[in-house]
């Protein structure tokens, strides 16, 4: 300890020297190599005299050092801001300033600062894959359709909706999760306008948050994919942090749930890219996978290279412009068939399910009996068609109808629980046919088919 305080004395220039010692102080002392550590004497909470003793000059104050060392550490760090900078980090300065002339969109000021604004019009009969991007706007009355598959507060306007997608540093979330690249969407003049507002540099965030709450507070809906879980209350926290009021905006309109309910049975993977590819049947080329593009924005904040932001870019656009194809097909979808969208059996399926489970037993019914016509005989879909219908006859006072179901499942299926417990209630109840109505009840029991009160 003794030698790095002598070093560190002698780079600022406090090493006494010889003769200096102030007269009644004892000369330092070396300590044997094989010598024990010292113990501090010192009470808690007080200075060390070791960290003490470089402020002690032979009396000379310690306000005096302590200014006289902010000069030094001010001098220190002029020299590192003046000085020439290491080849490296020039090259990458130059390349920065480089970048900043490739990339598209123009700089527009705000209040806060400037913004890097990259805008287009995408007309509204343009497809993206099978879809026409501005369908949800065709029949403004279909949207409150989609109460089927949303809880809606009220009925959207395609004039007031916004589609929303942020590119962020990192998916953690938090205060250190900044939104680099926010792409918006809306009607304008019956076509679509795509806005992005991207970071030059994170310092330029209070005039993207402006920019951004201006454009919001035109709007009512917003929709999203994982908005409310994601983007939403990002970008909630970053007007947090910067002082501006979120906008107002009704988020019911997440796409993420309504795609999951409707593609559970024939897709896994319900990634926006993934209904891109087997629903709206659009495929990305070249694009850039999501998981990678954090770590492309910071290589192109501290190397200024721009060799792959083009296409983080360009997939924030297609995520926003997928966002309205899909909203006009779930709106569609709402209220005409999957069938009638060269959409899989299972979608139809789904349907059923939810405008059963909404008290629309007639579209209920349609869906159901396309989604069994449909679907591969045997199958879990088929049979989950036909198990659907015949609740919904059950449930319509058809006891008939509700067997004849319960039948066509047996006749592929004999061992199909369900099926049994279902005719067994049937043949109880309706025909009082008992020792037919044991030997489904019989049936069903050995299969592990249990009552709940819906299944007949």
């Amino acid at each position: 300890m003794t030698s790095i305080l002598r070093r560190l004395r002698r780079r600022f220039g406090d090493e006494p020297e010889a003769g200096d010692i102030p007269p009644g102080a004892s000369p330092p002392v070396t300590p044997a190599e094989d010598a024990p550590p010292p113990v501090p004497c010192h009470p808690p909470g007080s200075v060390p005299p070791s960290v003490a003793a470089p402020l002690d000059r032979g009396g000379e104050p310690r306000e005096d050092v302590i200014e006289r060392l902010r000069r030094r550490i001010a001098s220190l760090d002029r020299r590192w801001k003046d000085g020439p900078p290491s080849p490296g980090a020039a090259a990458a300065a130059e390349r920065r300033r480089a970048a900043l002339e490739i990339l598209p969109g123009r700089l527009v000021e705000t209040p806060r600062g400037r913004v890097r604004v990259i805008a287009e019009t995408v007309a509204r009969h343009a497809g993206h894959g099978r879809f026409p991007i501005g369908a949800f706007s065709e029949r403004p009355e279909r949207l409150a359709a989609l109460g089927v598959l949303y809880r809606l507060r009220r009925t959207p306007d395609p004039e007031r909706l916004v589609f929303l997608d942020t590119e962020t540093t990192g998916l953690a979330g938090g205060a250190g999760t900044i939104p680099f690249l926010v792409g918006l969407a809306w009607l304008d003049g019956g076509d679509l306008r795509v806005e992005q507002l991207f970071l030059d540099h994170p310092r330029d965030e209070p005039a993207l948050v402006h920019r951004l709450a201006e454009r919001l507070a035109t709007f009512d809906h917003a929709v999203t994919y994982n908005g409310r879980a994601f983007d939403v209350p990002l970008l909630q926290n970053r007007f947090v942090l910067h002082r501006t009021p979120f906008p107002p905006l009704e988020t019911s309109l997440d796409l993420l749930p309504g795609a999951r309910r409707l593609h559970r049975r024939h897709l896994d993977d319900r990634s926006l890219s993934s209904i891109e590819r087997h629903v709206l049947g659009f495929h990305r080329h070249d694009d850039v996978p999501g998981a990678e593009i954090p770590g492309i924005y910071h290589e192109f904040l501290f190397t200024g290279r721009t060799s792959r932001m083009a296409g983080v870019i360009r997939h924030n656009r297609w995520d926003v412009v997928a966002l309205a194809a899909l909203l006009g097909l779930q709106a569609r979808l709402a209220e005409t068939s999957a069938a009638e969208q060269g959409l899989d059996a299972t979608v139809d399926l789904a349907l059923g399910e939810l405008h059963y489970q909404a008290g629309d037993l007639e579209r209920a019914r349609s869906h159901l009996e396309r989604a069994a016509a449909r679907a591969e005989p045997g199958g879990a879909p088929w049979t989950d068609a036909w198990t659907w219908l015949a609740r919904l006859h059950r449930r319509c006072g058809r006891p008939e109808e509700s067997a004849a179901c319960w039948r066509r499942i047996l006749e592929r299926l004999p061992d199909h629980g369900p099926a049994h417990l279902g005719l067994a209630k049937y043949h109880e109840h309706r025909t009082r046919d008992l020792d037919l109505a044991e030997r489904h009840a019989l049936a069903a029991a050995a299969r592990g088919a249990e009552d709940g009160g819906a299944a007949a």
